[in-house]
């Protein structure tokens, strides 16, 4: 856990989605809009589910902190910078699943992204939600 918004003890939930993001590279290199949207609405389904799966609760103290760390099955290196999607596509994921109101700064204080994890034994992002 980490104190970034000021208060003193948190509270934490983590969510383990089954998918890693595109690189920004990828996500903007010439795909069709529809494209580019078919991927959110595959990301923000994902995150609903998973949040319904553990039947995470509408969170009414804010600023959140979000710490985001990507783990790939490659053992192909990767930028962290590279995964700058996944903050993005989560966090609207949490809106649509009714966890958070918005995701401006008033909701969300701090977003991390840990870099990512090369060799795992399966692709996925895992976030932490500290409250």
């Amino acid at each position: 856990m980490f104190a970034m918004s000021g208060r003193d003890s948190m509270e934490e939930v983590t969510i383990t989605i089954p998918l890693v993001p595109p690189s920004l590279n990828v996500f903007y290199s010439g795909r069709h809009w529809a494209i580019r949207k078919a991927l959110a609405d595959e990301w923000h389904n994902a995150v609903w589910v998973i949040c319904k799966k553990q039947k995470i609760k509408k969170i009414t103290e804010f600023p959140v902190d979000i710490i985001t760390q990507t783990y790939y099955k490659s053992k192909r290196e990767r930028d962290t910078d590279n995964t700058i999607l996944a903050p993005k596509l989560i966090c609207d994921g949490l809106k649509l699943a009714g966890i958070i109101p918005d995701d401006n700064p008033k909701y969300i204080g701090t977003h991390i992204i840990k870099p990512p994890i090369i060799g795992y034994k399966e692709d996925m992002t895992v976030v932490k939600i500290c409250y």
